[in-house]
C-alpha cells in the first residue's frame, strides 16, 4: 500500500523540507496546503491516510482544536499529526483530546525519520517528539500518548493475559492488529521487545504502565479478610 499524505504548512520552504523526504521514501504526497482552513476540503478531495498539519498560521482565521475535532468526526480513517513549534502543555493536551494522533515539533525534524513516524501512525500508533512525551508525563497526562485500545491491552496484561489470540478475542480485534499495537506500546514505554508472549518484556511493560499511572494495580481479593469465624 502506498501511503497517501496531505501536508498543510504555510511556510513554503518548510513545506518543501517536509514533502521531499516523504516522497523520497516512496510515499504519495497527494496535496499541499498553505492554510489550516483548507483542512476539510483537502480531506474530502484526497481521503489521505495521514495529514501533517501546522497549527500556527500567519494570516487568516484558523482555530486548530475545533478544526481537528470536526475533521476527525467527518473523516475518522484519516490520521492527523500536528507538526508545530508550540509546546505549551495545556495546548498539547487540547490538540490531542481534539483527536490528533501525533504531535511532532519542527525543531526535531532535522534528526527525525518523518517517513517512519508517518508509517507508525498509519498502523494506528501515536507519534510524538521526545519532548512531548516528557511534557505529558510531567503534566500527569501520559494516557494521551496511547490509544484506547492500547490502554485496554495494558490492563489485560496486568491481569495476566499473555496470549495475542486471547487478547484479540477479549477486545474483539484482529490478532495481527493486536500484535502490532503491543509492539508499539512497548516502543512507547521504551521496552526492548515486541511480543506479548515474552514474559520478561510483558512484565516490564506492566511495571512501567503502573509507574506512569496508565493502569491501576489489579484488585486483590480481600473477601476472606476480616470475616468473623463461627464459634465452635
Amino acid at each position: 500500500m502506498t501511503i497517501r499524505i496531505v501536508v498543510i504548512e504555510d511556510h513554503a520552504l518548510m513545506r518543501q523540507g517536509i514533502v521531499g523526504p516523504l516522497r523520497a521514501a516512496g510515499m504519495e504526497v497527494a496535496a499541499e496546503g498553505d492554510h489550516g482552513s483548507q483542512l476539510m476540503s483537502l480531506l474530502a478531495a484526497h481521503l489521505p491516510h495521514v495529514v501533517l498539519l501546522d497549527l500556527g498560521m500567519r494570516s487568516g482565521l484558523f482555530e486548530p482544536v475545533s478544526a481537528i475535532s470536526r475533521a476527525r468526526a467527518a473523516f475518522p480513517d484519516s490520521r492527523i499529526i500536528a507538526l508545530t513549534s508550540y509546546d505549551d502543555p495545556g495546548y498539547v493536551q487540547e490538540i490531542l483530546r481534539a483527536g490528533a494522533q501525533g504531535y511532532l515539533l519542527k525543531d526535531d525534524l532535522a534528526g527525525m525519520d518523518l517517513a517512519a513516524k508517518v508509517n507508525e501512525a498509519v498502523q494506528e500508533g501515536r507519534v510524538f517528539s521526545p519532548r512531548i512525551v516528557e511534557i505529558l508525563r510531567a503534566a500527569r497526562a501520559p494516557q494521551l500518548l496511547f490509544s484506547t485500545e492500547q490502554l485496554a491491552m495494558l490492563r489485560l496484561m496486568s491481569q495476566g493475559c499473555k496470549s495475542s489470540i486471547e487478547m484479540a478475542g477479549l477486545l474483539r480485534l484482529d490478532t495481527a492488529f493486536v500484535r502490532i499495537q503491543v509492539a508499539l506500546v512497548y516502543a512507547m514505554l521504551n521496552i526492548r521487545g515486541q511480543f506479548l508472549e515474552h514474559d520478561t518484556h510483558r512484565a516490564a511493560a506492566v511495571a512501567k504502565a503502573l509507574e506512569w499511572r496508565l493502569i491501576v494495580p489489579p484488585a486483590t481479593d480481600t473477601s476472606q479478610e476480616g470475616e468473623p469465624h463461627d464459634a465452635a
